[in-house]
């Protein structure tokens, strides 16, 4: 995950790196990215539940065994 925030060696010089400031409100922190991610790969809440139920059905299979 982390290697998707890191500036590539290659990019170019001019190229904006992401912003992280802090939630006012949460405490949590806010990436602010030079362009918006495509919609199928938004992190909606629903695609966060849909990823967090996948991975706990695999630790349900995996305990089973």
């Amino acid at each position: 995950m982390r290697k998707g925030l890191e500036v590539a060696a290659d990019a170019e010089p001019d190229a904006k790196a992401p912003v992280i400031t802090i939630d006012k409100k949460t405490g949590l922190p806010v990436i602010q990215c030079k362009q918006s991610a495509a919609p199928e790969e938004e992190m909606t809440p629903e695609r966060v539940a849909d990823i967090l139920l996948a991975q706990e059905v695999d630790w349900h299979h995996a305990a089973g065994r």
